[in-house]
């Protein structure tokens, strides 16, 4: 979606039939982890209006289904401004860092990213430490890093890919 929020009549839309051959089918909201719309939030679909983001509400798209990544579900994309610790296992299926916040990960905590996108689109750091690990239900770990830099202390695990996009610094320690 290219226009004004909210103004959908004169907006260029990019309509998409496929992607990499196969239909356009969203997970839980998202194209997938690895499409950013604006180098801030993760993309979403309509057959009739075409790509845009979430949290686009002003014009139909679906919001972040949750803003606390303690609390999150494993539908759940997060938008989380706030740092949290993670004391239990848990699955989301994507990430946005909105604010200047460190996750951490309780040791023995396995943090999963079902569709393994992180995005962190904040001017102050942000990121993950702790003895908890992160992995991936998808095969892949998108970290896309826009703004400041994302830190990753916590162990990444499994045999999953790391692709870093963005503009900005990804640490990994």
């Amino acid at each position: 979606f290219i226009g004004t929020a909210g103004n959908d009549t004169t907006a260029i839309r990019y309509l998409i039939d496929t992607i990499n051959g196969s239909p356009v089918a969203l997970t839980n909201g998202i194209i997938g982890g690895w499409a950013i719309v604006n180098n801030d939030h993760f993309a979403t679909y309509d057959s009739v209006r075409g790509v845009s983001y979430l949290s686009n509400t002003a014009d139909g798209f679906a919001n972040y289904s949750s803003t606390n990544l303690s609390t999150a579900g494993t539908t759940d994309n997060v938008n989380d401004g706030t740092s949290r610790t993670l004391s239990a296992s848990t699955s989301v299926n994507s990430i946005r860092f909105s604010g200047g916040a460190t996750h951490t990960l309780n040791a023995g905590t396995l943090l999963t990213v079902n569709t393994g996108g992180i995005l962190g689109q904040t001017n102050a750091g942000h990121g993950f430490t702790g003895a908890g690990q992160i992995t991936s239900g998808s095969g892949e770990l998108n970290v896309f890093v826009n703004q400041n830099t994302m830190t990753i202390g916590a162990q990444i695990t499994g045999d999953i890919a790391l692709t870093k996009a963005g503009g900005a610094t990804l640490t990994l320690s």
